[in-house]
């Protein structure tokens, strides 16, 4: 029986687009949470951000470019994660992972 996802991870994306088309969005992004049994596990990124249930225990958020061409064509980006994108959670917890890429 997989543990009992008794914390949740707020994961927020956003996209900066300093300069001109083609913008990338949220969407374009597919967001993992790895730690344990974390429900979802995959997701397109939102800026309104997805709430993740999972049991205590480590934890990491990850991101891949989820569109069909690569990101290298929108120009370069630069990604950043705040703390709570990685560590521990414990039960009961609630945390708030933002991911941002800005267009330089």
């Amino acid at each position: 029986m997989p543990p009992e996802r008794t914390a949740t991870l707020v994961v927020k994306k956003v996209v900066v687009n300093n300069f001109g088309p083609p913008p990338v969005t949220a969407g374009d992004f597919t967001i993992h949470v790895n730690g344990n049994n974390p429900s979802p596990t995959d997701f397109p990124g939102s800026a309104d951000g997805v709430t993740v249930f999972l049991a205590p225990g480590p934890y990491a958020v990850t991101e891949e470019f989820s569109n069909h061409s690569p990101i290298s064509n929108y120009g370069p980006y630069f990604h950043i994660f705040s703390q709570d994108c990685v560590g521990s959670i414990s039960d009961g917890e609630s945390k708030e992972c933002i991911v941002t890429n800005t267009r330089q």
